[in-house]
């Protein structure tokens, strides 16, 4: 026994049969373990993933190559990546799809860890400097020897 929908239902179902018409209803493609395939990336999408990439290289090897910077503004950095994703598309290539977590922790990491590296060697021969000058500020050879005979 089916009972009759009110008015209000009828239009709220009327509504909701509307709306699900506007969705695509396509299938989902999976790969072997079940696990949804998501859709490729749009050029200006991959290429905006690329120009990040490369920005985030530049940005690791700058404390130890400052000049980088200088050689690969932005809008550099933007015409290389839509080149470079006009090759990769036309190959079939996707870098991106390398990106693991253990390589986002690697570019997360090793810029400031370069920079740290960089900034203690110049901190611990600033160091090394003032020590020898303290030691020759303590020690001053009057006759300009160094106590060796």
């Amino acid at each position: 026994m089916t009972e009759k929908l009110t008015p209000e239902q009828a239009q709220l179902l009327a509504h909701v049969a509307q709306t699900e018409s506007t969705f695509d209803t396509g299938a989902i493609p999976h790969d072997e373990q079940g696990n949804p395939i998501p859709p490729e990336p749009s050029i200006d999408e991959a290429a905006a993933e690329n120009a990040q990439i490369l920005a985030m290289a530049i940005s690791m090897l700058t404390p130890a190559m400052p000049f980088l910077a200088d050689c690969y503004p932005p809008d550099t950095i933007n015409r290389i990546a839509a080149a470079y994703t006009a090759v990769e598309q036309k190959h079939g290539w996707n870098a991106r799809q390398y990106l693991s977590v253990e390589v986002q922790l690697l570019i997360v990491a090793l810029p400031p860890t370069m920079q740290a590296i960089v900034i203690g060697k110049a901190y611990f021969a600033a160091r090394k400097a003032e020590a020898e000058r303290q030691m020759k500020d303590i020690n001053p050879r009057e006759d300009g020897s160094d106590g060796s005979n």
